[in-house]
């Protein structure tokens, strides 16, 4: 039997095809490039945060870590997974804008001084929305000292109204914080932490995310 030919046709149309491939490899390649580049800009952001406080060190990078797992749990889509992710990193870029001597300061902060802490989530968004690619995360940094009962900061929202990546964030920042401390707070016990999250639950933390950390923490609690 002779061999088959490709007619012109078909040969510009595989042409086509692999030039499309080609460049959508490339495509895949450059973004892949880029998301890593964005991910090292993030974690350079979040260690200059942590720069001013050495009682933090670490501390971004636990709240992103259990800000991911609890969205996972969650079902959340992976878009809003990556969203979290990055906030998690840099959910107190804010501090950046607040006087090293309050953010170092040992034993309890003054009225004046929790006053100029608690604008660090306003300073972080501010900051967040000059730079493009930071604009969607910027209000899970904002929100993420929001009550569930209405009682937080920096506007009160209530409930479902603050957006469930910040009260992701507010729960897995807790936890870090109750679990290695602050300068002005020693660390909380394991079942100290399980009874914080359980007793304000509906209040200060989303019921659901507030039952979903406790499992995913079920380990480390019973420490």
């Amino acid at each position: 039997m002779g061999r088959n030919k490709f007619s012109q046709s078909e040969i510009d149309l595989l042409s086509t095809f692999a030039s499309q491939a080609s460049i959508a490899i490339e495509n895949a390649q450059l973004y892949a490039e880029m998301k890593n580049q964005y991910m090292s800009m993030i974690s350079a952001l979040a260690a200059a945060i942590e720069a001013k406080d050495s009682y933090t060190h670490g501390h971004s990078t636990n709240v992103m870590e259990y800000a991911v797992k609890i969205s996972k749990a969650l079902g959340l889509e992976d878009n809003e997974v990556e969203n979290v992710k990055y906030a998690g990193l840099l959910h107190d870029i804010g501090k950046i804008g607040v006087k090293d001597v309050i953010l170092s300061k040992q034993g309890k902060l003054t009225s004046e001084e929790v006053a100029e802490l608690r604008k660090h989530p306003v300073y972080g968004a501010n900051i967040m929305e000059k730079v493009a690619i930071l604009k969607d995360i910027a209000p899970l940094a904002l929100y993420h000292h929001e009550r569930f009962d209405g009682n937080g900061y920096p506007l009160g929202l209530k409930g479902e109204e603050i957006p469930l990546g910040a009260r992701i964030l507010a729960v897995a920042d807790t936890y870090d914080a109750m679990r290695h401390g602050r300068s002005f707070r020693e660390k909380v016990p394991l079942e100290q932490i399980r009874k914080e999250l359980t007793e304000n639950s509906g209040i200060l933390y989303d019921p659901e995310i507030v039952t979903v950390m406790l499992e995913l923490c079920a380990e480390d609690l019973h420490e």
